[in-house]
């Protein structure tokens, strides 16, 4: 059986952490060598729980705050047509929202993780939102919301580190990529 390889046509806000150095999960070389080489998809059960939980995850904040949420397009950068992506939610034409849900209570979040800070300035910008909202969930066996962790971050908040730092960083290694010739979006 061959396992077919994948290659990245940009970089997104999930992938900005490992640029930065801030994810614990990836590194910037581990990155860019999926970015030049390409990669085999693999799932561990954290990454798919957290894919099956995210839609009752947004049902409940719905619910709880009596909002809806809309289902956003891909956005691209203006500016960068290698970065770009798609959050999980758009509230309003001034808030987004980003769902994390744990399998472990202890994994509940109690601030915002920097990797999740750069990820969330990511979503603002290509947004152009004023506001994100961070869920942070763990669910109980039946699938209903167990505890729930809410946090907001302004794009006035970020924009100054965004603008001055993580930008400008993440620029520099999406033109420092050797993109594979697969991976090319008419760019």
């Amino acid at each position: 059986m061959t396992l077919l390889r994948k290659y990245h046509k940009y970089v997104g806000p999930s992938q900005f952490g490992a640029i930065l150095g801030l994810d614990e999960f990836q590194s910037c070389d581990d990155l860019r060598d999926e970015i030049e080489n390409g990669y085999i998809p693999i799932s561990n059960t954290k990454t798919q729980y957290g894919n099956d939980y995210e839609s009752i995850a947004l049902y409940y904040y719905q619910k709880i705050h009596h909002v809806t949420i809309e289902h956003p397009k891909f956005a691209v950068d203006p500016h960068n047509p290698r970065i770009g992506g798609i959050c999980d939610g758009l509230l309003d034409v001034r808030t987004g929202i980003e769902v994390k849900c744990h399998t472990k209570e202890s994994n509940l979040l109690q601030s915002i993780h920097p990797r999740y800070l750069v990820q969330l300035a990511g979503y603002l910008y290509l947004y152009q939102r004023d506001k994100w909202i961070l869920i942070s969930n763990i669910f109980n066996s039946n699938q209903t919301l167990k505890k729930c962790q809410t946090f907001e971050v302004t794009w006035d908040q970020v924009k100054s580190q965004w603008e001055q730092e993580w930008y400008p960083k993440i620029v520099e290694f999406v033109t420092s990529v050797k993109w594979a010739k697969d991976s090319s979006n008419k760019i």
